[in-house]
C-alpha cells in the first residue's frame, strides 16, 4: 500500500516531475500559495484550520482537530500575559485559544493583507509582519510564542529563533510544529518525494528535525520538551489524501487539470498524495516542539 515508487511512477503518468526542480520559491510565492488555496484547504480540509489534526488513537475523529491547540495551552502561562502566534493566515488558533483563555492578550502576525479581512471582531490584534524581523515588538515583551505548520517556509531559521529569542521573556516558551525531512539517509525515491512536496507546497529545502533544533541552539534556546507526533497526523493526512483522490482518477481530465491551473492551487493535491507515504516510511517526521529562553 505504501510504496514511493509506485506514488512517483503513477504520478509520473499524469505530470511532469522533472518540471517541478525548476520551481523558484521565495515570499511571493509562498504567498501566492496561500492566497491560491483558501477554496481548496476550505473544500478537502476545514474552513477554519489549517493544520493537522492529532488523533490520539490512530482513527480520525472530527474532534482531533483542536488537538494541537490543546496540547499547545499547555504551555501557557497560569496568569494574564502576551501570546504571539507567527505566520498565522487566518487567526481561528489565536481565536480558539482566547476563546477558552480569555485572560491573555493575544496577537498573530502575519505577510499577507489578506489576513485583514479574516480578522475576528475581538481578543486577537493583527500585525502586519515578517517573521524574521519582529521590529514591531519591542524586546522581551512576549511570554509564549507559538508558530504552526510554517516554520518550514523559511529559508532562514536560524533568524526566526534570533528574533523569537529577543521578544520572549526569561524563562518562557516558543512552542514550533511542523513537518520535517527525516535524519536517516534517503533513499532516491525519498529525496525525490520530498523534493516535489517541499516545491509544489513553497517549501525551502525540507530539513531534518534535528538540523532545526541545532538553529535554536544556536540562538540560545533550550528544548524543553518534544514529542514525535507523526502517527497522530497520519490519520488526517490520509483524510486529505482521500478527499482529493477523486482527482487522480480522470484519465486525461486529470492531466487537462494540472496543466491548466496555476501549479500554486494543483500542487497541494500533489503533496496531499505524497505526505502518507513520506510520514509511513520515515521518509518525512512531524513534531511538537518548545522551546525555553533561559
Amino acid at each position: 500500500m505504501w510504496n514511493m515508487k509506485h506514488d512517483l511512477f503513477f504520478l509520473a503518468s499524469i505530470i511532469d516531475l522533472d518540471q517541478i526542480s525548476s520551481f523558484i520559491t521565495d515570499g511571493a510565492a509562498i504567498q501566492n500559495y496561500y492566497w491560491a488555496n483558501q477554496f481548496a484547504y476550505s473544500l478537502v480540509h476545514d474552513r477554519k484550520y489549517l493544520h493537522m489534526w492529532f488523533s490520539l488513537w490512530g482513527v480520525f475523529h472530527k474532534s482531533d482537530l483542536c488537538e494541537p491547540l490543546k496540547k499547545l495551552s499547555v504551555f501557557l502561562p497560569k496568569q494574564p500575559w502576551i501570546i504571539l502566534e507567527l505566520a498565522c493566515w487566518r487567526w481561528h488558533n489565536s481565536g480558539y485559544l482566547y476563546s477558552h483563555y480569555p485572560e491573555h492578550t493575544y496577537f498573530w502576525c502575519d505577510l499577507s493583507d489578506e489576513q485583514l479581512s479574516y480578522s475576528p471582531e475581538n481578543g486577537v490584534v493583527y500585525t502586519k509582519g515578517n517573521f524574521h524581523d519582529l521590529s514591531s515588538f519591542s524586546s522581551e515583551s512576549c511570554d509564549v510564542v507559538f508558530i504552526i505548520e510554517a516554520l518550514c517556509h523559511s529559508s532562514m531559521k536560524e533568524l526566526v529563533f534570533k528574533e523569537v529569542f529577543r521578544v520572549l521573556k526569561p524563562w518562557w516558551k516558543f512552542v514550533v510544529i511542523d513537518w520535517y525531512g527525516w535524519s536517516k539517509i534517503l533513499s532516491k525515491d525519498e529525496l525525490k518525494a520530498l523534493e516535489l512536496t517541499a516545491k509544489w507546497m513553497c517549501v525551502y529545502g525540507v530539513e531534518p528535525y534535528l538540523a532545526v533544533c541545532d538553529y535554536a541552539e544556536w540562538a540560545w534556546f533550550e528544548l524543553n520538551y518534544e514529542e514525535d507526533v507523526s502517527l497522530a497526523v497520519l490519520p488526517s493526512m490520509e483524510r486529505l489524501k482521500r478527499r482529493t483522490s477523486w482527482l487522480w482518477n480522470l484519465g486525461m481530465l486529470s492531466r487537462n487539470f494540472f496543466s491548466f491551473f496555476p501549479r500554486v492551487f494543483s500542487g497541494n493535491y500533489v503533496a496531499a498524495y505524497l505526505m502518507p507515504t513520506l510520514i509511513v516510511t520515515w521518509a518525512a517526521e512531524y513534531w511538537f516542539s518548545v522551546f525555553e529562553k533561559k
